[in-house]
């Protein structure tokens, strides 16, 4: 693009030099723009009454696409962005209530056996292969074609009756409105959110395509990054980029993109980006560096690459020359060692394939593109938020119930413990008291002599003194010996003597 210096050079009629246009392997591109005449053709359809349903029918094939692809050479930049921007279409007011719908299963069989598909699919404001596969997944027999004419006679023809079922009670599907594509859902979308919260996210999805011309500051420092790694990281074309978690991990800092998509489709990505991060902020959410976001406080994250076309390998010189010493040494009798050389190259295909969760990827087919299915992709991502946020709560939960059961394990153990200390005080005090006893019990037979003598009678005194001591009973303090403590163990209450020790 041209710098403001070259457009004030420009005007001031200076010589100014243009950058030549670099060769490119695409000679055009595919962008999604509104077709103003499906839009009219569809403004004509709603206006028809009930009287002409044969007409609306056979229109209703011009008008069931929003967007059509042309060619990029017919458009500017700016009328093509203008154009896409153009949404909801002209003289249409999209109602949150019409993009989601909910259909129920006793109401669906009613419905089946009361009026035409073609009926009930215009009612829903959905396709009659949707309204099929709807009535499929529920389980619910539809009439046969003899059952009509009866009826519409005014007779009673018998009705097959609902049988009892496993099958869903309720489906939920979104209309072709936008970017959002139409598929039934069992469970309702974003049913953990506020009926605000999801239609704001409804709208924003329905509308996304072209949401915004600046560019995000993520892509920003994506790009600043990429060009700074590439200069000191080589990435070889032809190998493929599919990964092995053991040998063949991403590099402690290379910035997202820069093995997974190749040069010349990296810009469509960071199209793709572009809306889709202005959408989230929309919406209240953060975009960090490394392309993952914060949705309604979670982190989520997905993953986008590029699909490989498998081609035969075609040996290069030197390969051809690694072949040939090869089989020269073999001949001459002498040990080699056979060259490896892939069977296969591996080249990007410009065709991408975005996945939110695992089991769920979306991508470019030759029925649609990836831009048609940012309104699907962003509701993915706030479905992945409340994933995350479950996830987060049982794991939350989950950690507090181990610390809880470290906890009341710390507790047993500490008063088990205690429980411990109590009953060894208790023996050694219960031994302290069998002491006691069996002193008393001795000084009692001494006592018993006839014509004791002083000593003997100062002994007996002193025996029943120490009897004292060491009875819990009466815990007696003895001027030498201090205070017994009973409930220690024998060896701490050794009456051990006490030594001085001298250097000479």
């Amino acid at each position: 693009m041209p710098t403001n210096s070259y457009w004030g050079s420009l005007a001031a009629g200076k010589d100014v030099q243009r950058t030549p246009l670099p060769d490119s392997v695409s000679k055009e591109i595919m962008l999604p723009v509104i077709d103003e005449e499906a839009t009219q053709t569809a403004k004509e359809i709603t206006a028809k009454s009930k009287k002409e349903k044969k007409s609306v029918k056979n229109q209703n094939s011009s008008a069931s696409k929003t967007f059509s692809p042309i060619k990029a050479s017919s458009l500017t930049k700016s009328n093509a962005i203008e154009s896409a921007n153009e949404y909801p279409p002209t003289g249409q007011e999209i109602k949150l209530d019409s993009i989601l719908v909910t259909i129920k299963r006793k109401k669906l069989y009613e419905e089946l056996w009361s009026d035409y598909i073609v009926n009930i699919a215009k009612n829903y404001g959905l396709s009659e292969n949707t309204i099929r596969q709807a009535y499929k997944l529920m389980d619910i027999s539809k009439p046969a074609m003899s059952y009509w004419k009866p009826f519409f006679a005014g007779q009673n023809p018998p009705k097959l009756p609902l049988q009892d079922s496993d099958a869903p009670e309720c489906l939920t599907a979104f209309r072709s409105v936008g970017a959002i594509s139409e598929e039934l859902h069992e469970k309702p979308l974003l049913s953990s959110l506020s009926d605000i919260t999801r239609d704001q996210i409804i709208t924003v999805a329905a509308g996304i395509l072209n949401s915004s011309s600046k560019t995000h500051p993520a892509i920003k420092k994506n790009q600043t990054d990429i060009n700074r790694w590439a200069k000191s990281h080589s990435r070889e074309e032809k190998r493929t980029r599919k990964r092995d978690p053991y040998y063949n991990s991403i590099p402690e800092g290379e910035p997202p993109l820069f093995r997974d998509i190749s040069n010349e489709t990296r810009p469509r990505v960071y199209a793709l980006f572009n809306d889709l991060f202005y959408a989230i902020e929309q919406l209240g959410g953060k975009v960090n560096d490394d392309f993952s976001v914060m949705i309604l406080g979670e982190r989520v994250t997905f993953k986008i690459y590029e699909d490989e076309t498998q081609v035969i390998h075609v040996k290069t010189p030197d390969e051809l020359k690694e072949i040939e010493k090869y089989e020269k040494n073999i001949r001459l009798h002498n040990w080699a060692s056979k060259p490896q050389i892939r069977k296969y190259d591996y080249l990007f295909n410009g065709k991408l394939r975005l996945s939110v969760f695992d089991k769920q990827v979306y991508k470019d087919s030759d029925k649609n593109v990836l831009e048609n299915q940012l309104g699907n992709i962003l509701i993915s991502l706030y479905e992945k938020s409340e994933v995350n946020r479950q996830e987060r709560l049982k794991r939350e939960e989950r950690i507090r119930k181990e610390e809880e059961e470290k906890r009341l394990r710390e507790q047993r153990r500490e008063l088990k413990n205690e429980e411990i200390k109590r009953v060894n005080g208790l023996c050694n005090a219960a031994d302290d008291y069998d002491k006691a006893r069996k002193i008393r019990a001795y000084v009692n037979e001494v006592a018993s002599k006839p014509d004791l003598n002083e000593q003997e009678k100062e002994w007996i005194e002193w025996a029943l003194e120490k009897a004292d001591w060491f009875d819990p009973t009466v815990s007696r303090e003895d001027v030498l010996l201090g205070k017994r403590n009973h409930e220690d163990n024998s060896d701490k209450k050794e009456l051990k003597p006490e030594y001085s020790w001298r250097w000479n």
